[in-house]
């Protein structure tokens, strides 16, 4: 065999890129000290909080169910179902919790059970597991204010810019723009993305109003295949899609200079898996931390991101 795999992943990038839209300052502080050795991985300190513990004492399969899961279903507005689906993928029951949460954030589990008899029995989840989700999300968002008003400002500046055809309306280091028949969001690299017929619409929101009623919003409506029905029809925009569309189309945008970068210096990309790229080069030439640095500086436009990545080099593939 004369040739080898080099293969690196970048470390938890929709939580980096995430933050960094939004601005969430001590989030990216957390990050750049864990980086540097002096602070905790983000998942135990979310795990921490949860089972009422220190982050270093969080077990590496404790870091997995109750760090990622609610890093993971939190970040784009997810609520107590977004929480339990992702849950469910991890073998974690969110209600076992509701124990440690009562004894240890007792006035967010009364928000939440007050949460409950407004729009929590539509959900068809059992109640300890709802109200144990929703005190996690309510804890969660506490903690990240830039977050949740980023949600709140991309989902008004689409609308605004719905009502301005032809107006640039920025929204942090992203924009939206009316032009025709789309709706064009730009993102920090210059990319855009598209979003065709355009226009607003009223739509029943899953909780009552203060009449006792469904309440009714405003929303951003706009053309698409719907994820269940396969079908091209009428899609609906909220902050959180807008925050993860935009997310995740920066984490792609950081990945596909990535590879130009590996490509320029003579490592070949055969392939890449979510937020991973895999080079074949011949044995003896270069070394994972080449690869990994390669792979993570940054462009002009990302600015202060820290974006790391983690690698290996074998005569296989493996995960």
């Amino acid at each position: 065999m004369s040739n080898k795999l080099v293969a690196a992943d970048f470390s938890n990038i929709e939580g980096r890129v995430l933050a960094w839209l939004a601005g969430e300052e001590w989030k990216l502080d957390a990050f750049r000290a864990f980086d540097a050795g002096t602070g905790h991985d983000l998942y135990k300190i979310t795990a921490g909080g949860i089972l009422d513990k220190p982050p270093e004492d969080v077990t590496k399969d404790e870091r997995q169910s109750h760090g990622k899961v609610p890093e993971l279903a939190l970040g784009f507005a997810g609520g107590p179902g977004a929480f339990q689906a992702m849950a469910r993928g991890y073998g974690v029951d969110i209600g076992a919790s509701f124990d440690v949460l009562l004894r240890t954030v007792p006035e967010a589990v009364e928000k939440a059970e007050k949460a409950w008899h407004a729009r929590g029995k539509r959900s068809g989840m059992a109640e300890r597991a709802w109200v144990s989700a929703e005190t996690v999300k309510i804890r969660w968002r506490q903690k990240h204010p830039a977050t949740t008003a980023f949600w709140w400002n991309l989902q008004d500046a689409a609308l605004e810019a719905l009502d301005s055809p032809g107006s640039t309306v920025p929204c942090g280091p992203v924009k939206f723009r009316k032009a025709g028949s789309f709706m064009f969001l730009q993102l920090p690299s210059g990319r855009a993305l598209c979003y065709p017929y355009p226009k607003p619409a009223i739509k029943e929101m899953p909780w009552d109003g203060d009449d006792g009623q469904p309440a009714m919003r405003r929303v951003f409506s706009y053309k698409g295949v719907d994820s269940y029905t396969r079908k091209w029809s009428d899609c609906y925009a909220y902050g959180g899609l807008w925050a993860e569309n935009v997310t995740q189309a920066v984490a792609r945008d950081i990945l596909a200079e990535a590879i130009v970068r590996l490509e320029e210096r003579n490592y070949p990309v055969v392939l890449t898996v979510h937020d991973e790229c895999v080079s074949e080069v011949p044995l003896g030439f270069g070394t994972v931390d080449e690869f990994c640095a390669i792979m993570t500086e940054n462009p002009a436009w990302l600015g202060n991101c820290p974006v790391t990545a983690t690698g290996w080099e074998g005569p296989r593939y493996k995960k």
